[in-house]
Formats: C-alpha cells, structure tokens, sequence
C-alpha cells in the first residue's frame, strides 16, 4: 500500500512536470520544513503506551501551473521521533503526503488538501489531510512559508494536528510565476486596485491608479496702442481686449489692474489724466461690451511716468509709450505625463 501510494505520488508529479517543461510555463520550489506534531490517543506504541508528540523534519517538492496561476501540486515527506507516554523509547514516524494547493488573498495564504501515507513502528495506515498555509516572498526565488494541519487516519480513525513552518526555493522556467495583471488602461496599476480605470493613456498616476496634477503658472500680457492725444480704443485692437476677457472668463478669480500711460508730449497733469482715461476706455470695454464684472477689473494712470522707449526721440518712439498694459496671471491645473516628468528633471 505504501509504495504504490509513494510510486503513484511520484508519478504524477513527473508527468505534470514533463509536460511544464514541454508548455514552458511552469515554476517549480524545494523546500524544508521543521515542525510540531500532536498526535492522537490512539496512536500506541508497541508497549501499548500512548504516541504524544514531537518535532518533524521534512521536504518538498512542488510544481505551479502557468495555466490557472492559483493552483500548485506538491509531494511532501516529513520524519519525527515522538514521545511515548512514561517511557523513554521514541515511536518513529514518517509521513509521505501528496497536496493540491489552492491559492487567495493575492496568493498570501493558500489551503491545502490531499492523501497521505503514515507509518510508524508499531503500524501504517492511509490517510487524508487538510491545511491551511501562508506564504512570504523574501525575494522572487526565497519564500518563508508556515502552515498548520490535521491529519486523519482511515484505518484507526486518529485525528493529527501538525503545525511547521518552512523554507522554499523556486526555479524553473517561469521561476516565481507572477499574476497577469489585468491592466485595461494601461496605467501599471491592476484593475483590481485601480481607482480611476480610465485614466487616459500617457498620464502619469499615483498608488490608486489616478492621475497626478501639477499647478502650471500662466502669464499672459496684452498691451493696446492709442492715437495721439486720445483715450479712445482703436477698432483694430479690440480683439486684444477680447483676449483679456477670454482670459479672465478661463480663471474666474482672476482681478486684474489696467494701466494706462501716455508719450512725453505734453504736461505732467494732462498726461495723468489722459492715462486713467485711456484705462478707464478698456475697463469699459471689458465690462459693457464683454460682461467682465465691474469688480474684478480695475484702472489705474501712470502718466508719462514709465515710458516703454526712452529717450523718446521720434514719432514711433512717442507712438510705443501711447498705450495700456495688462498683465494676469493664473495657475492652471495640469495632467502629469511622462514627457512633463521629463521636463522638470
């Protein structure tokens, strides 16, 4: 019984692996295990004293199937001197053990079911087990496993427990095979722990899969020329103010300071005054034509104060200083991509 149970292991594992290594898609692990064993009150030594328990040495060997990634198959066998009750012998046992394993909880922790064959000094039997394991990946090729598991015996109808923990190294074609990850908007975070699963393709994305943001600063500066001795906005510059408008309709915060100014010709008093008049003209325009509340926009005259030509020496010199400034500035909320990443290094 025991060796065609141990043959039978055996077999089926070999066949499984010949045909991982012929699909190239299984991994395979070795390990060893140190552990505890509690038996049951049946289990007698040939003195007719009670089997107690005792320390279990043993060894693995498994197989992960590429094609249902949750599943393995393992063939153990594990070795104990136990204690006998008021005696000082040992009652050898030895376990051989075939396992499916089925894995969850992102492959952390697994059970385990299967027939086992145990024999002991004073007898053997057939047998069926099950587990629960959980298993921590030191690094792809190193895992550290513990397990716990209770072992039932079909001919004397014993009831085992077994409590070990491990260590497994993995090889093979896949080495430690990895869970597809299911990726449908290509962000490289899973869908399962994709928060924002439609996140355009390119954007850069935090932990939960959602697009990072950055403040971008936007400067935007419109300057209007007026005629000689004039604060009225020529025609040909009221897309200009329209810019403004459009600008300040883009950033609704957004209060801005219209500054006139004026050439050298003329006194210092008059070029004040004509400076507001020609700030207070686009400040008009702004409100009455374009819809700008009155209270987001403002004007203010420098006069002939900060003239953009100086000296101001010609016609076109005196023309470049006859005009209004705005300057706005905003922040605006912008995508993170790879190439901005890139450009901010």
């Amino acid at each position: 019984m025991k060796r065609t149970l141990i043959a039978g292991s055996i077999a089926a594992l070999l066949t499984t692996a010949a045909v991982a290594e012929e699909r190239q898609g299984y991994g395979y692990y070795v390990g060893g295990q140190i552990g505890h064993a509690e038996m049951d009150s049946d289990h007698r030594h040939e003195s007719g004293n009670e089997v107690l328990r005792g320390t279990l040495f043993g060894g693995q060997f498994g197989i992960q199937p590429f094609s249902n990634e949750h599943w393995e198959l393992r063939l153990r066998v594990e070795q104990a001197e136990l204690d006998v009750d008021n005696i000082s012998d040992d009652e050898t046992a030895w376990w051989y053990a075939m396992d499916a394993l089925y894995k969850f909880n992102n492959d952390f922790n697994y059970v385990f079911v299967g027939p086992h064959y145990e024999d002991f000094d004073n007898g053997s039997q057939p047998g069926a087990h099950l587990g629960l394991g959980a298993r921590y990946h030191l690094t792809d090729d190193w895992a550290l496993i513990g397990e716990v598991q209770g072992l039932f015996g079909f001919d004397d109808s014993t009831t085992d427990f077994i409590a070990s923990v491990g260590l497994q190294y993995f090889f093979g074609a896949q080495g430690n095979p990895k869970v597809a990850m299911v990726d449908d908007d290509q962000d490289g975070v899973a869908n399962e722990m994709d928060k924002c699963p439609t996140t355009p393709i390119g954007h850069s994305v935090d932990a939960d899969g959602c697009t990072q943001f950055f403040e971008q600063a936007i400067v935007k500066q419109v300057t209007i020329l007026f005629a000689h001795d004039d604060a009225t906005v020529p025609t040909t510059y009221y897309q200009n103010v329209a810019d403004i408008a459009e600008f300040m309709e883009q950033h609704p915060q957004l209060k801005i300071v219209v500054e006139g100014h004026t050439s050298l010709v003329g006194s210092t008093a008059y070029n004040q005054k004509l400076s507001e008049r020609r700030a207070q003209a686009v400040r008009h325009l702004l409100v009455e034509r374009y819809g700008i509340a009155a209270e987001r926009v403002s004007a203010l005259g420098h006069g002939e104060t900060q003239p953009l030509v100086t000296p101001e020496t010609s016609t076109e010199d005196a023309a470049a200083n006859r005009r209004i400034e705005v300057e706005m500035s905003a922040n605006k909320r912008v995508a993170a991509t790879a190439s901005s990443a890139n450009s901010e290094l």
